[in-house]
């Protein structure tokens, strides 16, 4: 269900997969599931950026100390990381009960529970909680 998401573009008509089958497909899993629960508002996020800007400028998230005591439910985000091919991203996913998260896979370019810190290889730079009703 996150692995593609066709548009066409505005300046040509050509039509492009912007999730590129399942490599960058975290904000858009994300962002998704919040609107489906309800938990934001407006339109579906396709960037970690927009997903980030979303929660940060809404006032049913806030911002949780650097003590990154993550619980149940909340927005993890992680670090930059750099591929062989000189490309980057920063990642986003849900925290699970510790020390699990869930997001999107690069490279099995599907929804997998993994290590909060991915085994302490990577660093969370964001974890927002929801305070709403």
């Amino acid at each position: 269900m996150f692995r593609s998401f066709f548009v066409r573009k505005n300046d040509s008509g050509d039509v492009a997969d912007i999730l590129r089958d399942g490599e960058c497909s975290c904000a858009f899993f994300v962002s998704s599931v919040l609107s489906l629960c309800q938990l934001t508002r407006g339109r579906i996020r396709t960037t970690v950026r927009g997903v980030r800007e979303a929660l940060i400028y809404s006032s049913d998230w806030e911002s949780i100390d650097q003590n990154w005591n993550a619980k149940l439910g909340d927005v993890v985000f992680w670090e930059r990381v750099w591929f062989a091919d000189g490309s980057s991203n920063e990642h986003v996913g849900f925290a699970l009960n510790y020390p699990e998260a869930v997001s999107t896979s690069s490279s099995e370019k599907m929804v997998n529970v993994h290590h909060i810190t991915y085994g302490g290889l990577r660093k969370i730079t964001h974890i927002f909680r929801y305070k709403g009703e």
